[in-house]
């Protein structure tokens, strides 16, 4: 079984992509602080995570780094509630991750995108 990672400070938003990723047949894990996932990150090997870009800011550089050094076959996604493309061109390590994904985005479009990411 696939283990997720969905990092975001909403309750909402992790709440509502831990239901419809486990109906998925994903194991997921959240977190709602850097330290969460950091903790998370070294005591268990995550295939996919998505992190709030909102959350992490100018740490999120780092974290991706970190999760990549810990398992570098892990799949990331970076959460927005803002424009993807102008978040894309703030992104140092862009080719590290798999994509920008809006919240705003349907969560179909949302799943199909982890899945394909995951297969």
């Amino acid at each position: 079984m696939k283990k997720v990672l969905v990092a975001d400070d909403e309750l909402q938003v992790r709440e509502l992509l831990r239901v419809f990723l486990e109906k998925e047949g994903f194991l997921v894990k959240v977190a709602s602080s850097v330290e969460e996932v950091k903790e998370l990150l070294e005591k268990e090997k995550i295939d996919l995570l998505l992190l709030d870009y909102n959350l992490f800011g100018k740490k999120i550089e780092e974290l991706i780094s970190k999760a990549k050094f810990l398992n570098k076959d892990s799949k990331i996604f970076i959460l927005s509630g803002f424009n993807p493309e102008i978040l894309e061109k703030s992104l140092a390590s862009k080719e590290l991750i798999e994509g920008l994904l809006s919240k705003a985005e349907d969560i179909d479009k949302i799943l199909e995108r982890i899945i394909q990411a995951l297969s």
